[in-house]
């Protein structure tokens, strides 16, 4: 923004490197510096020091966590349809047996269970076609039921099982207060915690008893990454810094940032007092959020961050290979920053404990069997 300010407005950019936001604030009050392009919270103890430009994005103090992780459910073979669904199932399967009875006037009904439940299941009708037109076309409309059942079922069962359904993760204060996280903050971040504790609000009240002090950023994205705990800063920051250092060379990153922002506020430069040149920079900043050109810029700056650390993981991941048969479309996948998910036995852990189900009722009922065979004998 300052750059394309510059070529506009025609005049020349000095930086004057900083340590801290302290020393920030310190070098406008005393104009050593006429403005820093950092966004800061407009808050009401610094309107007393400083001046501001226009407004330009809420203010985006907000925070990040780890994804929540897919635990393992048996019930994901329950999970492709509704209850009522699975209730009307379950009627089907009660009246259809008895209906087969009645119009077939069959005396087995063991048999017709079997069939109507193993047709439901895809195998075969394996009972005689009945000899009446009201049987066949009970028989008929059955095996189309079960037909597009199945299929439906098989369809939404393979969708559940690649693609399953995660936790729900916080993306709001409240949400953030009802996980019992502890939310650690940079020591430059010290005025929003003097906010909350000064707030007539019990969340951000009970927000600053929870807040912890780190030292850096990588400590504090660390905890977020590592443990039940959350990392409070400036949006923009956290995506750049996640993007760089927390994203893997052929996976999504374990952290997210919120889309809510936590403090309810706007953002803007701060320039010394009665600046001449504040109305033009104003004007500048106005029509760059007209444009639309800060959330371009912004995401253009994340993006190239993300491609940069790609690019030298993978570099560093090449020196360590020994092999010398890296194909030019692992690098493609790469670039591309997606990979195809093998399934795990998160995924599969339902259909699994079906077979052992299957397979110990099995055992069950041949061992029964068994014996019954052998006491008949006898007799």
């Amino acid at each position: 923004m300052l750059e394309t300010m510059s070529q506009f407005l025609n005049f020349s950019i000095k930086f004057i490197p900083t340590k801290s936001w302290e020393e920030v604030i310190q070098l406008v009050k005393e104009r050593v510096s006429f403005m820093s392009p950092m966004k800061l919270a407009i808050m009401p103890h610094l309107l007393k020091e400083l001046d501001f430009t226009v407004p330009i994005e809420p203010a985006t103090l907000t925070f990040s966590m780890a994804k929540p992780i897919l635990k393992p459910r048996w019930q994901s073979l329950y999970y492709p349809l509704k209850d009522d669904v699975w209730a009307s199932i379950l009627a089907m399967m009660i009246v259809m047996p008895a209906v087969f009875i009645l119009i077939t006037n069959k005396r087995r009904p063991s048999r017709t269970i079997l069939q109507v439940t193993g047709s439901l299941l895809a195998q075969n009708f394996s009972g005689h076609i009945p000899e009446r037109n009201s049987g066949r076309l009970l028989v008929g409309a059955w095996l189309v039921f079960a037909f597009i059942l199945g299929t439906a079922y098989r369809g939404n069962l393979t969708a559940f099982l690649t693609i399953p359904k995660y936790p729900p993760r916080a993306e709001t204060l409240p949400q953030l207060l009802a996980k019992n996280a502890k939310v650690a903050m940079p020591p430059d971040a010290v005025d929003f915690y003097n906010g909350f504790k000064q707030s007539p609000s019990s969340e951000f009240r009970t927000l600053s008893e929870r807040v912890t002090f780190v030292d850096s950023f990588k400590e504090g994205l660390g905890l977020a990454e590592t443990s039940n705990s959350a990392y409070m800063y400036e949006r923009r920051f956290m995506e750049l810094m996640i993007a760089r250092h927390f994203t893997p060379l052929r996976a999504a990153s374990r952290l997210y940032v919120a889309r809510q922002n936590v403090w309810p506020g706007y953002s803007a430069w701060p320039v010394i007092r009665d600046a001449p040149f504040k109305p033009v920079v104003d004007r500048c900043i106005q029509a760059f959020n007209e444009a639309g050109l800060i959330d371009k810029w912004g995401d253009m700056v994340v993006e190239e961050a993300r491609r940069i650390s790609r690019k030298k993981k993978r570099l560093h991941q090449l020196e360590e290979e020994t092999e010398t048969n890296n194909n030019e479309e692992k690098e493609a996948d790469d670039d591309k920053g997606s990979a195809s998910q093998a399934l795990t036995i998160v995924h599969m852990q339902g259909p699994l404990f079906l077979l052992l189900l299957g397979l110990a009722v099995a055992g069950l009922v041949f061992a029964i069997e068994t014996v019954m065979y052998a006491w008949y004998a006898k007799r």
